[in-house]
């Protein structure tokens, strides 16, 4: 019991420790290099090189991102100086083999049984294949792996530093866009840093691989001249003896020594060569191999013609047979997983509020079909609070089983919406339309379209910034979300559009960032009246009170109604409890813009915060008092509130007006933001809610404990048609 708790405390100790071992092992490379090491303990040192090598060749190959093997610089530095250091002890020992008198039989394990049995395992008993084999693996590992990987590692290096730029400015045009969250940009951008310093280090590393490709040919090359020297001149053995020997063990020496190094070399080369990609190596590689079985049935027929020339024919024919039968499992297969996906009707995951439902696979035949006979008839009376429809060349971004992370992606737009408006959206039904275009993808709100784009997946939407020089060749389109120009470009162009100071943004990125702006643009209408007593009731949990004085003096539709016109212009409610006070202040409740701007008023501090820029300061353009009065002129009072009676001619010279400052204030890299005064504020969001829908307009009166920087001044524009009228030259 103790003899077990005390290797228990033992094994706790070295595992909080372990940060020591790089320490200790330094301090013993040092000691080797300057104390005679037995045979026996270099024996233990060349199989623990050796182990060393096959491990980093392995997690080379099974880690799906170089990322994860960040340390691999300086590990391929420790286990160079490890065989050098190594190199240092066995030529000791090789060229002090005779001292003491031993007999030359007796000093052929004077370096070791390892060294002695690479001697002679390998090179067969035969000094002169060791030399050949040795030359071989150096000529292989020299001129093939160790060039190439530092060439990749060099390339590799450039390229990413020249991408910064251009990554970063994707990973902000996501996170403006709503793809991501700050938590998951922060993120990104390390992995961008890390990414650099990783191929940065790799092409400073790669360069000890040549310099130990050559230290191994000058060291055989001194081992085997001072062995000639110390046996011929100091032991006096024959000449046939002395070169037997010492080329033997030099041999034996620089073949256990530089299989590792060639080991390393190659886990470099594919550590470099595979690029930043999360993928297994070895997954990815059969799979692509076998991605095709065409090929695979050409090259079984080529090896089978084959078989009519001298070749020996036994090797060609179980080749090609395995090659054929390989091609028709996979074929066989594909065909079995094709019928078991027809079959599938529908998965759900109610949890995180996504439905995602194969609209056109059949129930019952596996065959696609468009008609809505084949549908349930509750698919036919329920109307979907929002839905995302999706042409066939789009299912691979939202079927999980082929990869597609959609489903997951909008289950965190649904707590990032929530989180940020104070509101928990509908679920998100998804289904595939084989009568929409392949491309093409569809967002309805309520059954009725909202918004709708195309994306091409295995492209790339490279879209112009403000400082991007020179056009990229592709299909020419839009951003979806935003309406800034873009092009649609192919992966290998990646790195000239980051370079032309492009942001680059992937297919789902940009379906995910169409469907965020989407669902904040139109989050009042996804408000329903259940939705509305579900918040009620928790707060009533909280203040019953003010629920209950409340409910009594209002319905819950006019309630229903003052937060959907909030969430109309992104004004989060999720202070429910300072809305509600302020809707119990206000004596005219059946007067909604009247309700509104005053709980607008009460939640004036979190309107100004939320519209700052990183300094602090509300970055602003001020509405000029001729398109104040303008606006004025045409406002109307009914019994529902306040109505906008503003002719075509009149609302386009507002906007014209307002869009000119609105310019200038964006070249600032600011957002959207007008003040006027509290008369027109409503009426002017109105007029500018189809064209500007991410405009924000703030009346003065709602400014607080916040620095106004104004920008510019929006002026009405210029008439545009001859004999056009205002609101008063009508009257």
């Amino acid at each position: 019991m103790d003899q077990g708790m005390t290797f228990e405390r033992a094994i706790n100790w070295a595992v909080r420790h372990r940060g020591l071992a790089l320490s200790v092992a330094a301090a013993l490379l040092v000691l080797v290099l300057l104390v005679p090491l037995p045979s026996p303990v270099l024996d233990l040192l060349l199989v623990g090189n050796l182990a060393l090598s096959a491990v980093i060749l392995l997690t080379a190959i099974h880690v799906r991102s170089p990322l994860e093997f960040s340390v691999f610089p300086s590990v391929l530095l420790g286990a160079t100086l490890l065989r050098l250091v190594l190199n240092v002890a066995s030529t000791r020992l090789i060229l002090t083999s005779g001292a003491g008198g031993l007999a030359i039989d007796e000093a052929q394990y004077a370096a070791g049984r390892v060294v002695y049995a690479f001697s002679e395992f390998v090179t067969v008993g035969s000094w002169q294949v060791g030399v050949i084999l040795f030359a071989i693996i150096v000529i292989v590992q020299f001129v093939v792996v160790t060039k190439g990987s530092t060439r990749i590692s060099e390339v590799a290096a450039r390229f990413v530093l020249d991408a910064m730029p251009g990554r970063q400015m994707a990973i902000d045009a996501d996170l403006s866009s709503g793809a991501i969250t700050q938590e998951q940009a922060q993120r990104r951008r390390a992995e961008v840093s890390r990414e650099a310093d990783f191929y940065g280090a790799m092409d400073g590393a790669s360069r000890f691989l040549r310099g130990d490709a050559i230290a191994g040919i000058l060291i055989i090359l001194v081992n085997i001249l001072g062995g000639l020297y110390v046996g011929l001149v100091q032991y006096g053995w024959s000449w046939a003896e002395t070169l037997s020997l010492f080329t033997r063990l030099t041999v034996g020496d620089g073949l256990v020594t530089q299989v590792p190094a060639f080991l390393v070399a190659v886990a470099a080369a594919l550590t470099v060569s595979r690029g930043p990609t999360r993928c297994d190596l070895g997954e990815t590689l059969v799979g692509q191999l076998t991605a095709r079985p065409a090929v695979l049935g050409i090259t079984a027929a080529f090896l089978g013609l084959l078989t009519l020339t001298s070749l020996p024919k036994l090797p060609l024919l179980m080749l090609g047979v395995g090659c054929g039968g390989l091609a028709w499992l996979l074929v066989w297969r594909r065909g079995n997983e094709g019928s078991g996906r027809g079959t599938a009707a529908e998965a759900e995951t109610a949890g995180e509020g996504l439905r995602w439902a194969p609209a056109a696979v059949a129930r019952t035949g596996g065959r696609p079909t468009t008609g809505a006979g084949e549908q349930d008839l509750e698919d036919l009376l329920t109307v979907d609070a929002m839905r995302l429809e999706v042409g066939y060349a789009l299912v691979r971004l939202v079927e999980p089983s082929l990869g597609g992370a959609i489903l997951e992606r909008i289950a965190e737009l649904r707590r990032r919406v929530a989180g940020e408006l104070g509101v928990l959206i509908p679920p998100i039904r998804i289904r595939d339309n084989l009568r929409m275009e392949a491309h093409g993808y569809v967002i309805y709100i309520r059954g009725a379209r909202a918004a709708a784009g195309r994306i091409y997946p295995g492209q790339l939407l490279a879209v112009a910034g403000d400082q991007a020089e020179g056009t990229l060749v592709g299909r020419e389109t839009t951003e979806p979300a935003f309406g800034s120009p873009a092009v649609w470009i192919a992966p290998a162009q990646r790195a000239q559009a980051e370079g032309m100071d492009y942001a680059v943004i992937e297919p789902a990125d940009v379906l995910m960032g169409h469907l965020a702006q989407t669902v904040r643009r139109r989050c009042g209408e996804l408000l329903s009246r259940r939705q509305v007593t579900d918040l009620l009731d928790r707060l009533r949990h909280r203040v019953p009170g003010l629920v209950d004085e409340l409910t009594q003096r209002m319905s819950m539709g006019q309630v229903q109604r003052v937060l959907q016109a909030l969430l109309r212009e992104a004004v989060p409610i999720r202070d429910l409890e300072t809305i509600l006070e302020a809707l119990g202040e206000f004596e005219d409740v059946h007067d909604l813009d009247a309700m509104v701007e005053h709980v607008r008023l009460a939640l004036a501090r979190t309107l100004c915060q939320s519209w700052c820029g990183d300094d602090g300061k509300l970055w602003c353009v001020t509405a000029d008092p001729r398109l104040e009065d303008a606006v004025a002129s045409c406002l109307a009072r009914t019994s529902r509130g306040t109505t906008v009676t503003a002719g075509p001619e009149l609302a386009r010279r507002v906007i014209d007006g307002v869009e000119a400052a609105l310019a200038q204030l964006r070249r600032r890299g600011c957002r959207g933001v007008i003040l006027c005064t509290p008369a027109v504020r409503s009426a002017l969001r109105q007029i500018l809610a189809a064209s500007e829908p991410d405009v924000a307009v703030l009346a003065y009166s709602e400014i607080e404990s916040v620095e106004v920087e104004a920008v510019a001044s929006a002026s009405l524009g210029e008439r545009r048609l001859a004999g056009a009228v205002s609101c008063e030259e009508r009257e």
